[in-house]
């Protein structure tokens, strides 16, 4: 599951800062995701793992929005 997981972090223009093993023979993944990218993510989660995976979310920082999204934001809101 753990690829998966990651490639649907990065489907949602996310990164993976690193991973770490915990108790059981899991996986800690972390990694920075855009808030915007997140209104679905706990029902993929729970897809993707059969309700297995724990998140968490966390504000890190603002970043600029790349130009392709900020066009289809700036189209959508007139």
């Amino acid at each position: 599951m753990l690829g998966d997981v990651i490639g649907d972090i990065n489907k949602r223009r996310g990164r993976i800062i690193g991973m770490n093993p915990v108790e059981n023979k899991l996986q800690e993944i972390i990694g920075e995701v855009p808030i915007a990218e997140m209104s679905d993510f706990s029902t993929a989660m729970r897809s993707i793992t059969q309700g297995t995976a724990v998140f968490s979310l966390e504000f890190a920082r603002y970043e600029e929005v790349p130009q392709q999204i900020a066009q289809k934001i700036i189209e959508a809101s007139k």
